[in-house]
């Protein structure tokens, strides 16, 4: 009897002595059941001693109303409690707390003045007006976004890197403090300044969709990455931003853009602006660009490297008669479809002008054509036929020098085509109709 005995008293000693946490939310402790935390079936209590040397806890997309009990977590570290019905969250005793993901829940408030340990938090997509951050002075990373935040203080968070407060209401962000910062996102609010001239360290700032009418980067020498897209801005100094590579400003109201310092830029998207001339010939690098819908009536691609452009759009410019590229004919064959089709590639557009006094004696005839289409009173090195797609549907070389030409053009099916006529460089278009 007396080995019973003992065992007796040894389960008895250990639920006098046993430490307990509630956990009255039963998605909570099913979660924690799932991550073998806690064992069994739902009482609504686990034991203390499974919890409280934790220090990494994800209870993600668990439909959590009430994380009661997360007070006992004391040594957690990293905590995911993104994706759940969260209208409260006290953390409190949590103080060796680096990594906060409470994103996507129905937060109001949130009180992290003892967690002064804290260096990521993203708190986006809640309901916060407010969010003192004084206390969590290691901060580094902060994304904010999708609030209602009005004001937003950043000054005590010294060591702040990220900051990612996108779509609430901030009317103004100091972040003079903040000269470690190398990311900046704050677009969809209602700043109409930027004081950026202490943050010499960034390298990424997207704030498109605010009412800035200026933008000084002159300091910010280090920006790789720029999108300020729906704004009112009618002039953008990029001359100091040698370093950057990608840059979006569409929808705006640029009337001017020199970007013959950025020679690391790859890619750009300008379209929907005032803009009138373009000059690419220093930007070795590009291989993407949209400047559609705008006024230009000079665009420059003559860089030396067309074969790395593999994304063009300049549709949308019906004063741009013609293109500088490196090659008329590999321009012809990789890039038709991206212009518009009164515009002409050629190799130097400058002296465009000069050869129109000869081009305007030319005479084409018949039009409408059949057959044979004559090209007189002009010297011609090539003629080269487009339908209204773009697509190439003939080429003539002419290599007699004479001033008297014809093309053949019978079988091509009825309909509106364009003749690009081209003689040292000069291209010249004219529209032609075959019956």
């Amino acid at each position: 009897m007396k080995p019973k005995l003992l065992l007796l008293l040894f389960f008895v000693n250990f639920s006098i002595y046993a430490q307990y946490t509630s956990i009255p939310d039963v998605n909570f402790e099913n979660k924690l059941i799932a991550l073998g935390i806690d064992s069994g079936t739902t009482d609504g209590q686990v034991l203390t001693s499974n919890i409280d040397k934790l220090t990494s806890l994800d209870v993600s997309n668990s439909s959590i109303t009430d994380l009661t009990g997360i007070q006992d977590f004391v040594s957690l570290k990293y905590f995911h409690c993104h994706y759940n019905k969260l209208t409260t969250l006290d953390l409190s005793k949590n103080t060796a707390l680096i990594y906060l993901y409470c994103r996507s829940n129905q937060l109001t408030s949130l009180d992290l003045s003892k967690n002064t340990a804290l260096e990521t938090l993203d708190c986006h997509t809640n309901s916060f007006i407010t969010l003192d951050l004084s206390k969590n002075i290691a901060l580094k990373d902060l994304t904010c976004s999708y609030n209602s935040l009005t004001t937003l203080n950043v000054s005590k968070n010294i060591f702040l890197e990220n900051l990612t407060c996108d779509n609430n209401q901030l009317a103004t962000v100091d972040v003079s403090e903040n000269t470690a910062l190398k990311i900046f996102v704050c677009h969809n609010n209602q700043l109409p300044t930027l004081d950026l001239s202490k943050n010499t360290a960034l390298i990424q700032l997207t704030c498109n969709s605010n009412p800035l009418t200026s933008l000084d980067l002159s300091n910010n020498t280090a920006l790789v990455y720029l999108q300020c897209i729906y704004n009112t801005l009618t002039t953008l100094d990029l001359s100091m931003n040698t370093a950057l590579q990608n840059l979006s400003c569409f929808s705006g109201s640029l009337t001017t853009l020199d970007l013959s310092k950025n020679i690391a830029l790859k890619s750009l998207d300008c379209h929907s602006n005032k803009l009138t001339t373009l000059d690419f010939s220093k930007n070795v690098a590009l291989d993407r660009l949209h400047c559609y819908s705008n006024q230009l009536t000079s665009l420059n691609l003559k860089n030396g490297k067309n074969s790395l452009l593999t994304d063009l759009n300049c549709k949308s410019n019906p004063s741009l008669n013609c293109i500088d590229v490196d090659d008329v004919s590999y321009s012809n064959t990789n890039w038709s479809m991206f212009k518009d089709a009164t515009a002409t590639y050629s190799l130097s557009c400058s002296t465009l002008g000069t050869k129109e006094t000869t081009f305007d004696k030319i005479a084409v005839y018949p039009n409408p054509v059949k057959g044979e289409l004559h090209i007189d009173n002009t010297v011609l090195e090539k003629a080269t036929v487009y339908d209204t797609l773009g697509k190439l549907i003939t080429t003539t070389k002419f290599t007699n020098g004479s001033n008297n030409n014809t093309i053949n053009l019978a079988g091509l099916r009825s309909g509106l085509y364009y003749l690009y006529l081209e003689n040292e460089g000069a291209t010249i278009v004219k529209k032609i109709i075959i019956e």
